[in-house]
């Protein structure tokens, strides 16, 4: 992590906390105990505008839940840095790095003052291990995510190029 680090929790309290990870899909599906140990787990990290909050080719096992600010996702090619889109309060980034060791594909940079709870994959492994049914309902509710974002690059408003629409096919794995 690129940051200062708080203590656990530090700029919200814990049952808002609780509040915010219930509001995410992948959390959504766990018992709310396994919840309320991922809350005491999430540390604040905070970041100044234009800092670096991971390094697109860096493998880390961090995931982000965005409490204030807005970043940027930014993919860097042999043409330069491209951005990919924005982010902002809600926003929870890297849910697959909680469950392996990832080289990240873009980097995200905050925009203005960033404030995330920031969740390891470490902490994250304990949860699975102490609610072993939980790991069960992530997978199905990531299936789940995987389907509607290609069923929405397959059916959505934007037309697919020819070499694209080859590319698909995730949910076949």
């Amino acid at each position: 992590m690129n940051s200062s680090t708080g203590q656990n929790l530090a700029c919200i309290e814990y049952r808002t906390a609780i509040d915010m990870l219930m509001r995410i899909p992948l959390f959504s599906v766990i018992p709310i105990e396994a919840v309320k140990v991922l809350a005491c787990l999430g540390e604040t990290e905070n970041f100044a505008a234009g800092e670096i909050v991971f390094q697109q080719g860096e493998i880390d096992d961090y995931a982000y839940y965005i409490v204030e600010g807005e970043a940027e996702l930014l993919l860097r090619t042999e043409e330069g840095e491209q951005k990919i889109r924005g982010f902002g309060k809600g926003d929870f980034i890297g849910g697959f790095s909680l469950l392996s060791n990832m080289e990240r594909l873009f980097s995200l940079r905050a925009q203005t003052d960033l404030c995330c709870l920031a969740f390891s994959a470490d902490g994250f492994q304990k949860i699975l291990k102490q609610f072993p049914d939980a790991a069960a309902e992530i997978l199905k509710e990531m299936a789940s995510q995987v389907f509607r974002w290609e069923y929405g690059l397959l059916h959505g408003d934007r037309k697919l190029c020819a070499k694209c629409t080859s590319a698909v096919g995730v949910t076949l794995l």
